[in-house]
């Protein structure tokens, strides 16, 4: 149960960031082009998690998106403070609006993608890939 709120509490915090990414206006081009890597990295990682067929791949799956977001994270943070008024901003760049569809189509992919993950939660090394993963996501978010 426990593992089951580390996985909720992950993807809620996912989904503040994708919010985050979109509630931006403007000309934000450094902040169009994280979003672009976030995008990638989300869409890297659903694919992993659908071809993965035992724990092992899982949670090689779960390590390779938290190393990733590790390594996108500082780059997140500079732009929060950098443009501490990307909450409130209601106008979204073109560019964006353009990128949203391919936004929620990761989201769609990664939500049938959790099934594969709930499989394996039990396993000692899908938990540790887990908990790495929930630390890199709160170290990107707000």
């Amino acid at each position: 149960m426990k593992n089951l709120k580390t996985i909720v509490k992950s993807t809620m915090i996912l989904f503040v960031l994708i919010c985050f990414c979109y509630a931006c206006g403007g000309n934000y081009d450094d902040v169009i082009k994280v979003n672009e890597d976030f995008v990638k990295i989300l869409e890297e990682y659903s694919e992993s998690l659908q071809k993965a067929d035992n724990a092992k791949d899982v949670a090689a799956a779960i390590n390779d998106v938290a190393a990733d977001l590790e390594k996108l994270a500082p780059r997140m943070k500079k732009l929060q403070k950098k443009y501490p008024d990307l909450k409130s901003q209601k106008d979204l760049p073109k560019r964006l609006l353009e990128s949203e569809k391919n936004m929620e189509k990761v989201g769609e992919n990664l939500a049938g993608s959790f099934m594969t993950l709930v499989k394996y939660i039990a396993d000692p090394d899908v938990q540790a890939a887990q908990t790495r993963f929930g630390k890199a996501m709160q170290s990107a978010s707000m």
